[in-house]
């Protein structure tokens, strides 16, 4: 394993794995009806086209944008590209109220919210009065009547076949990155702000402790809206050019298959797991 990678961002890392690794499995997703993959290429080019897709609805860099949803590909996706866009993630935990949903999107100032079709009713409810209810995107599809944009598959379909595409911003180490909220234990929960550079310097500091090259495949099961999750289980792999594995379910059966199934060498989580 090498060390000392020079690249200041997460995006150009990503930018350079992609280009050298594109037909290598980047994520796979375990289903009752067998494992979904995505290749770095395929990775690569829908997390670039929602960047554009971003960028095409005047959304300016340094935009906060929502992520609401269980771990799963698509959460992936939508996280690489607002980082390619210039844009803040911003995670949220699905198993809050729809209440603190609100509260959150508020004071983070988020303009879009990325979310899973289990979740969309609550969040269309808890945004009803807010201009956020024109600005969400579903992973899943939705019923007819919805513009095709509203779901991902589309608003990717329709950034590519723009033209021209437009430029991706240069993010420099300062920009902010993402914006994780606390759990709240000791009063309202509060937004940490990481910048590219706290990314990369957790990136490095991880892969000083645990022993991970690009032959790794790594399950996610923590929530990704957590630091540890979110840098550990997708960032790590991603900035090695390695597999991230999810499991659609925490059964302690369908686990203990995923783990032999796809050949699971690295598990991060916790001691109450």
């Amino acid at each position: 394993m090498t060390l000392g990678y020079d690249a200041l961002t997460f995006n150009r890392r990503f930018e350079e794995i992609a280009g050298r690794f594109p037909d290598r499995i980047a994520f796979r997703l375990k289903t009752p009806a067998g494992y979904r993959t995505f290749t770095y290429r395929e990775a690569h080019l829908q997390s670039h086209a929602v960047a554009a897709g971003l960028l095409g609805l005047g959304l300016q860099k340094g935009a906060r944008i929502a992520i609401l949803s269980e771990n799963r590909p698509e959460w992936v996706i939508a996280y690489l590209g607002i980082f390619l866009s210039g844009g803040t993630v911003v995670p949220l935990d699905p198993q809050i109220s729809p209440q603190e949903w609100r509260r959150l999107l508020d004071d983070s100032e988020s303009q879009m919210v990325f979310a899973s079709g289990q979740l969309w009713s609550k969040l269309k409810e808890a945004v009803a009065d807010s201009r956020l209810s024109h600005f969400l995107i579903c992973f899943d599809p939705l019923n007819g009547g919805q513009d095709e944009r509203a779901e991902l598959s589309g608003f990717i379909d329709h950034a590519l076949s723009r033209q021209p595409q437009p430029s991706l911003p240069d993010c420099a180490p300062s920009d902010l990155a993402t914006i994780i909220y606390t759990s709240g234990t000791t009063g309202k929960p509060k937004g940490v702000m990481l910048t590219h550079s706290n990314i990369i310097s957790e990136l490095q500091l991880a892969l000083q402790c645990v022993r991970v090259d690009e032959r790794d495949a790594l399950l996610c099961l923590l929530p990704l809206q957590h630091v540890l999750a979110s840098i550990v289980n997708v960032l790590v792999p991603l900035y090695l050019g390695a597999q991230v594995v999810f499991a659609d379910t925490l059964k302690r059966t369908e686990i203990l298959e995923a783990l032999q199934e796809a050949g699971i060498t690295v598990l991060a989580t916790v001691p109450q797991f």
